[in-house]
């Protein structure tokens, strides 16, 4: 698993950069128009999205037949994604957390409920997407993923919607609504183990 990982950072990594400095500039113009708030979803769905990117590469340099005959599992393969996945949306909702924070005391707009908001916006929004994004990639080709891709973000932000603003008692929703997330992103880890694991990857 560590060194499935670390393939894919050093296959990212340059993207990495380019993809922090176009957060920036779009996190300053969102800021600027809409509210910083917003750069939390932004951070998770901008880092994730470089995991199909490293799937689809695997397809397109021949590795994950190379893989094959290799001492890994096709299993641990998949593993290595959906922890991929978690890392980066991880590592882009705690950039969008750190640029809200500093960004809102600057000038002191800090309102705890919009923080928790979006924050359990980008949390639900993340897997609920991943939970599609990343079988989609690994079942089609770079084409076809892509409308999974187009599908899961509106569809996991209406879902959302869906549970929180008609409720009364928006914190419990925004529990709720994690853990639901939760539970699709483990239902698709699962799936993805036990199906595509035993097919050939498009």
């Amino acid at each position: 698993m560590k060194g499935l990982l670390l393939k894919d950072f050093y296959l990212i990594r340059k993207s990495l950069l380019i993809m922090f400095l176009t957060f920036v500039a779009l996190g300053a113009t969102l800021s600027a128009l809409i509210t910083s708030w917003a750069l939390i979803p932004l951070g998770a769905i901008m880092f994730e999205t470089m995991v199909t990117t490293t799937i689809n590469t695997d397809k397109n340099s021949g590795w994950h037949k190379v893989s094959g005959v290799l001492p890994v599992s096709r299993k641990c393969v998949i593993q290595s994604k959906y922890m991929l996945y978690l890392i980066l949306g991880a590592i882009g909702i705690i950039l969008g957390v750190v640029a809200c924070v500093v960004i809102s005391n600057i000038y002191s707009e800090w309102n705890y409920n919009s923080f928790l908001l979006f924050f359990s916006l980008s949390f639900t929004m993340a897997l609920i997407s991943g939970s599609i994004t990343l079988p989609c990639s690994f079942i089609f080709s770079e084409d076809k993923s892509m409308i999974g891709q187009m599908i899961a973000y509106p569809a996991s932000a209406f879902i959302f919607a869906g549970l929180v603003f008609p409720a009364e008692n928006k914190t419990l929703m925004f529990v709720i609504a994690i853990f639901i997330s939760i539970v699709c992103y483990g239902a698709s880890c699962i799936f993805s183990n036990i199906y595509i694991s035993r097919k050939d990857i498009a």
